[in-house]
């Protein structure tokens, strides 16, 4: 964010930090204004969160904060939580549950990469807010190191699914 120069300090940099402040335009009392499409002005940033929970709807969105992919833990049941982003990955080292995710936001996109481990073999049992085609949970390649991916959209209260399997 543009600043003016400090006296000082700042050493050299007096007609650098002048122009930036310069640049962008300002109320009366020289704070800065919000930016618009017609003007210059300052962009404040959604975290992360923000955006994956639909929580702010004014705020700037950037690449980092759209494509961060999370790691869920492997266990017995996995649990999903779409407010910390919209991508997850999860190896899977033994059959296991995805339990109903939680924080889901009504219009979003979600995709899981379903990793088998060295092992394979491994089935993955869907909570009942999992939706896909004709009622039938997909069948998970098994070939060890498997990769397959679930792209879902969500109505806020379930996610429906399309399955695309054996990427390996």
């Amino acid at each position: 964010m543009a600043r003016l120069p400090t006296p000082g300090s700042d050493d050299g940099n007096w007609g650098t930090l002048l122009n930036e402040f310069l640049e962008v335009e300002h109320d009366t009392d020289g704070t800065h204004l919000d930016a618009s499409t017609t003007q210059k002005g300052v962009i404040e940033l959604a975290t992360a969160t923000e955006v994956n929970t639909g929580t702010d709807t004014s705020r700037a969105v950037t690449p980092a904060t759209l494509y961060t992919t999370q790691t869920l833990t492997d266990g017995a049941t996995i649990d999903w939580d779409l407010a910390q982003g919209a991508f997850a990955e999860v190896t899977l080292t033994d059959n296991r549950t995805l339990a109903n995710p939680t924080n889901l936001v009504n219009g979003a996109s979600y995709i899981l990469i379903i990793k088998q481990d060295g092992t394979g073999n491994h089935t993955l049992t869907f909570g009942d807010a999992y939706k896909f085609a004709d009622g039938t949970d997909p069948t998970l390649s098994t070939a060890a190191n498997a990769v397959d991916i679930i792209a879902f959209l969500s109505d806020g209260t379930s996610l429906y699914g399309s399955f695309q399997g054996n990427f390996s």
